[in-house]
């Protein structure tokens, strides 16, 4: 194979390939690039990391679905910093990841750099065996055309390629699992960085998602891309938040795609396709087909469940001729302390105020301080007694009354946790309970389990890797043991801020077959 080290650098065959490698639509599409029969939802996202105009995609029903409605497509700005991209199975993701990294090496200016100083666009991927297969993926691809490997500089290694930019300095692509990103991702300068199977990836720990994003973000040189990609998981973790809150509101800094399988490749996944695998497993039809994402089987409670009764708003004020009762699940070490406090509308249940106090590494919380805090942020609305679990009740309810706090302690076998959070589950799947649109809470909602035993089903609160244990959970499951008042006088109860924010209409919207700024 000739190199391009060992090509004039007026070849006009060299020329043409780098002239291919002005945009990822062109290296995708072009016959001298990859040469795929791209669908119109994977131009979309082409000309979204391009920075080039929609035209006749802006109205195709495919993108619109795919980018949160019309508005959405219409906001979509020239430059993006971060696209990520969640579909089904087999829809070209990784193609994108090696055209984005094509890209960047020959169009951005790296002039700056020192004589020694290579630049690197990042592929993390979540082990070893992913990496690896996502590398093979790439430099296949590249080798595979006839124009596009007169690029390569210098033999293929495992795990590495160096291509020539068009001032002949070396760029690598370079692959890593994500246990091993942290050095990778800030021992050089980056032109690009592609998160694989980014949804499968924790949220915290050694292999974060978030920390890993990052080391990226203060290290990538003007012109340059983060993708985020993958197939919808699990509800809950840093993509899943990312989508819940900029899905359908582009900024500069992200952009969200969701979209189907039949959108992104409808000649792999036809109609009898997707219905043989909907049949066969529905979990991997949502996942893999739908690009959705999945609830874990034994959960108490699903996703849209959940969704369906968030509202937006702070703490509510309190109300004069409404009832309140004040619940706490305490912790001083790795879990959180919770507080909610609760009351009932002329709508039904309602969250008025919630509250967390998460310990720092080494540091435990201390049990009066935290008191003194939940008898403060009780005393606006008049209440003084505070339900908890068994766990070191008698040393809170002694330090609760000099503080004029009463700590009143609810026991609570097997059987009776188990009415409990049936009754929270019943509410939330009647919606006649609204929740505050947080994201902890929502999490912990997720993390209920139901264990089947072979005498009785029991609930089980997950532990994540952020040190929480479903906090928020086991403080509104001991809730639904009290009897909360009616509203003393009915009221118009109507607050702005207390509105769905997503019902299941809107929900089928987002997800369907309809034609086929993360946080900083």
């Amino acid at each position: 194979m000739a190199r391009s080290s060992d090509r004039s650098s007026d070849d006009p065959r060299l020329a043409l390939a780098r002239s291919v490698c002005r945009s990822v639509e062109s290296v995708m599409g072009s016959p001298n690039g990859f040469n795929l029969p791209m669908s119109p939802m994977q131009r979309a996202i082409a000309r979204i990391i391009d920075g080039t105009p929609m035209g006749e995609l802006a109205t195709h029903p495919d993108v619109v679905a795919a980018l949160g409605g019309a508005d959405a497509v219409a906001a979509i700005p020239r430059s993006v910093t971060e696209v990520m991209v969640l579909a089904g199975v087999r829809t070209g993701k990784s193609m994108f990841a090696a055209a984005t990294a094509v890209v960047a090496s020959q169009t951005i200016n790296i002039d700056e750099l020192g004589p020694g100083e290579v630049p690197r666009i990042a592929i993390v991927s979540l082990t070893e065996d992913n990496a690896l297969a996502t590398f093979q993926h790439v430099s296949s691809t590249i080798e595979a055309s006839p124009l596009l490997r007169l690029l390569i500089a210098k033999p293929i290694t495992s795990g590495s390629i160096f291509l020539t930019n068009p001032q002949g300095r070396l760029v690598e692509i370079r692959v890593v699992c994500l246990n091993a990103a942290g050095g990778s991702l800030v021992s050089r300068w980056l032109l690009g960085a592609v998160f694989d199977e980014a949804p499968r990836c924790p949220p915290e720990g050694v292999k974060s998602l978030k920390d890993a994003r990052s080391n990226v973000l203060g290290r990538l040189r003007d012109g340059g891309h983060i993708m985020t990609i993958g197939s919808p998981w699990g509800p809950t973790g840093t993509v899943p938040d990312a989508v819940r809150e900029h899905f359908g509101l582009p900024t500069a800094n992200l952009v969200v795609v969701c979209t189907t399988g039949p959108a992104m490749n409808s000649h792999w996944w036809t109609r009898e396709r997707c219905e043989a695998l909907r049949e066969l497993d529905y979990q991997a039809y949502l996942t893999d087909v739908l690009g959705k994402f999945r609830d874990a089987a034994q959960a108490l409670l699903s996703a849209d469940e959940i969704d369906a009764v968030l509202r937006h708003g702070a703490a509510q004020d309190w109300r004069e001729n409404q009832s309140y009762v004040a619940v706490m699940d305490p912790a001083t070490r790795r879990n959180a302390w919770t507080l909610i406090l609760m009351t009932r509308t002329s709508r039904g249940l309602q969250c008025a105020m919630w509250r967390q106090w998460q310990a720092e590494k080494g540091v435990a919380l201390r049990p009066r301080v935290v008191l003194q805090d939940i008898a403060n942020a009780l005393a606006p609305y008049e209440v003084r007694d505070v339900l908890t679990d068994q766990w070191s009740s008698d040393a809170l309810r002694d330090i609760g009354e000099d503080i004029g706090l009463n700590v009143i302690e609810r026991t609570c076998s097997p059987a009776r946790k188990f009415e409990l959070f049936e009754a929270l589950r019943l509410a939330i799947v009647g919606r006649t309970i609204e929740l505050p649109n947080d994201r902890l809470v929502r999490q912990d909602l997720l993390n209920i389990r139901k264990r089947v035993t072979t005498s009785a089903v029991a609930i089980e609160l997950l532990k994540t890797e952020d040190g929480r244990h479903a906090d928020y959970a086991a403080a509104l499951g001991l809730a639904f043991g009290e009897i909360i008042e009616e509203p003393r006088v009915q009221t118009i109860d109507e607050d702005e801020d207390y509105r769905p924010r997503l019902g299941q209409d809107r929900l089928d919207e987002l997800y369907g077959l309809q034609g086929g700024q993360w946080n900083q």
